[in-house]
């Protein structure tokens, strides 16, 4: 149907992350998956509202009318999960005044393939790994960079220059960005390396 679709969308603001997002042109649809159609699903929906033009759970069963009444009062949608199709039980309202810059800033090609959605392992691509690809692509292609040339050669996800450098040197020294080291000089340099 030409959506262009996303899994385990993560945003910045409130640490929220998406099962589905699908995208068609500039219009963002928002999906929350579960097994069983309950309140913490309903929850989910509902705080993507406001950041996606479309909103809807899907479940293989809905089986109460409050949570059917519930959907329709704030216009998410209802998809229907059989084994093989999908149907749409109740379709979702248009929301034409969204913050939708915060779900469209995090969508990438990695998205749309990193993790299945829904997954169980709380795999996810965010943008701390986006920052953490880059910076692994960067040291092996010009090994010895300083923290200062290293960040400044990134494309990060940091407020600021300071913040990064500070917390890119934190987390490489806690093991966070396995297969980097320091030389411990002044400055310090930074390169891969192979265990």
């Amino acid at each position: 149907m030409d959506w262009d679709v996303h899994q385990e969308v993560a945003i910045q603001t409130g640490g929220r992350r998406a099962d589905i997002v699908a995208k068609r042109g500039q219009i963002l649809w928002v999906i929350e998956v579960k097994r069983t159609a309950g309140l913490a699903l309903l929850d989910q929906a509902y705080k993507w509202l406001g950041f996606a033009h479309y909103v809807s759970v899907a479940a293989p069963r809905f089986r109460s009318a409050a949570f059917e009444c519930c959907c329709r009062d704030k216009g998410i949608g209802m998809l229907g999960l059989g084994l093989t199709e999908v149907s749409e039980r109740l379709a979702p309202r248009l929301s034409r005044s969204v913050l939708h810059h915060y779900l469209d800033s995090a969508l990438c090609d990695e998205t749309r393939t990193w993790a299945a959605a829904g997954n169980a392992l709380s795999e996810y691509y965010s943008p701390f790994r986006r920052t953490v690809r880059r910076i692994y692509d960067v040291l092996e292609a010009a090994p010895g960079l300083t923290m200062k040339e290293l960040v400044a050669r990134v494309d990060h996800h940091y407020s600021s220059v300071t913040s990064a450098r500070g917390a890119l040197r934190h987390w490489i020294r806690v093991g966070k960005l396995p297969g980097i080291r320091g030389d411990g000089g002044r400055p310090e340099r930074w390169y891969l390396y192979r265990e």
